[in-house]
């Protein structure tokens, strides 16, 4: 052999056990993937993963590649011709059911407009081999059944520690309206509104019966996929085939021997909410959100996903890019590059059925969800569902009358203590801008900070991802009116912050 030609060869062999060497990661390495205006390709009354080949139970806000239809076997997202993703080579559909605003009044139905959609992809500190989601593979994390809190009512991902809890609801909130716990503290979760996070003040499980008004940063829906594959089970498989990796007791997490450990995805998808301000009176121990599936309590918050991915382009990204908030799409030599604003926001998909008209800001016709589904409330037990992700049709037991909320805060064990007067308020931004170095950037996947106090806390920070200057939203009229606009001062800000490592916490293993 010509001595270029090996020296060659052998350069090749060198880069290729570093790049398989550096799939085991000694820290996590993460960075998020957004989409065209932050919106959905399509909002249809469609699933291929629970109803394949036929109509689902209820509406999605569904994202990613135009190949989404009622039926995806095998590799069939990979043929999309363009995505809302601004990654190129990510052909896959994240979706996850639509949002609704029911009167108080007089029950009316509105449909809630997506306010923002991000993705992370957490690449976990670990001793195995992080390895890219295999063709055709399909999963879904949270449960469309439930109709109650988890119990007990703790941060979880980690299955050898107890029930995984991948699903919350967070609410920023501005400075004026922190002085309030986000959940009555009498409320357990089973009477008209849901249960507090004792780990985090902005969060917690159900909806809150407080207004998401932090600066661009209405309700917000937290959903947290399994990140283990089985490989002798198929990649459709979607209720055998994956998993919650556990702690190894190295500041990492492992999954089961065996299994294949595939990069950990995070969705985060705010809705509208403040369109609604005048049309219901927060903290009454009552809430007005309803989920398309009928659910008026939040804990079936759920989403799914379907693998589109270029294999070569998500191993990349696996083994070379730790970019954190400045986006998988800005890392150097990305295979396919990534997609334009104008791209995105080109990439349709109609939605095939003639299921009517469901307009933002106007009623739903007949006042009927998509799928006729029940309106089911606050329960002991799981909703019974009558097959797949849809709730039954019985009518559920009428829900007991509200707990009113208590002018006193929740213990909060990831917050710094602070006294009643004067607390700083929970905030984030649905935008990708990088927070401020005064300002710790949270974590979703964190480690507590503390343990719980005796005495009560008020909540002067959350979890969240993007955290910037806390102002009050002026909501105005109902229906019509958005969040107020940032200041110019807030968008020169914007456009001047560069991302900081300093500001960003990478803690390794734990809770959200």
């Amino acid at each position: 052999m010509h001595l270029s030609t090996l020296t060659a060869a052998l350069a090749s062999a060198a880069a290729f056990t570093l790049t398989e060497a550096a799939s085991k990661k000694a820290s996590r390495t993460f960075g998020t993937l957004s989409f065209g205006g932050g919106k959905e390709l399509s909002r249809c009354r469609l699933d291929p993963i629970v109803n394949p080949g036929g109509v689902a139970s209820h509406m999605h806000s569904i994202f990613g590649g135009n190949a989404f239809s009622d039926s995806m076997p095998g590799d069939a997202a990979e043929k999309a011709s363009c995505t809302t993703a601004n990654v190129k080579n990510d052909h896959s559909n994240y979706w996850v059911p639509t949002l609704y605003f029911k009167s108080p009044e007089n029950g009316t139905l509105y449909p809630v407009e997506l306010f923002y959609a991000k993705v992370y992809y957490f690449f976990e500190a670990t001793n195995d081999d992080i390895k890219p989601f295999p063709k055709g593979f399909r999963m879904l994390a949270g449960d469309a059944s439930l109709r109650s809190p988890p119990n007990p009512a703790k941060n979880n991902l980690d299955p050898s520690k107890g029930t995984v809890t991948p699903v919350q609801w967070t609410c920023p909130r501005s400075s004026q309206d922190s002085n309030t716990p986000l959940y009555p503290p009498s409320s357990d979760g089973t009477a008209g509104v849901g249960v507090q996070d004792p780990s985090n003040g902005g969060q917690g499980w159900g909806f809150p019966d407080k207004e998401c008004n932090g600066f661009a940063s209405p309700l917000r829906a937290d959903i947290h996929f399994p990140s283990c594959y089985n490989p002798n089970v198929s990649p459709e498989n979607y209720k055998e085939n994956n998993a919650y990796p556990s702690s190894n007791g190295m500041g990492g997490q492992d999954c089961p021997p065996g299994w294949v450990h595939v990069p950990h995805i995070f969705m985060e998808v705010y809705w509208n909410t403040l369109k609604f301000h005048d049309m219901w009176k927060q903290g009454q121990g009552y809430q007005p959100w309803v989920l398309a599936n009928g659910d008026e309590t939040g804990y079936s918050l759920h989403a799914d996903f379907i693998n589109g991915w270029d294999t070569k382009t998500l191993a990349y990204l696996i083994d070379n890019c730790d970019p954190g908030h400045a986006g998988l799409a800005s890392c150097p030599g990305l295979p396919g590059g990534q997609t334009s604003e104008e791209e995105m926001k080109s990439c349709k998909l109609s939605c095939p059925l003639p299921e009517g008209s469901d307009v933002f800001g106007q009623p739903l016709p007949d006042n009927k969800l998509f799928g006729h589904n029940d309106l089911s409330g606050y329960q002991a037990g799981p909703y019974v569902a009558a097959g797949g992700s849809s709730p039954s049709k019985a009518q559920p037991p009428a829900a007991p009358r509200p707990v009113a909320a208590q002018n006193s805060a929740p213990v909060n064990a990831d917050i710094t203590d602070a006294q009643p007067t004067g607390a700083s308020s929970p905030s984030a931004s649905a935008y990708p801008s990088p927070a401020p170095t005064s300002v710790p950037e949270a974590d979703p996947v964190g480690e507590p900070q503390g343990q719980a106090h005796e005495h009560t806390k008020y909540a002067t920070s959350v979890r969240l991802h993007t955290v910037v200057k806390t102002i009050t939203v002026d909501a105005g009229t109902p229906i019509v009116v958005a969040a107020a606009a940032k200041t110019a001062a807030a968008k020169k800000a914007c456009r001047t912050r560069r991302p900081s490592r300093k500001s960003h916490r990478h803690h390794r293993a734990g809770g959200y």
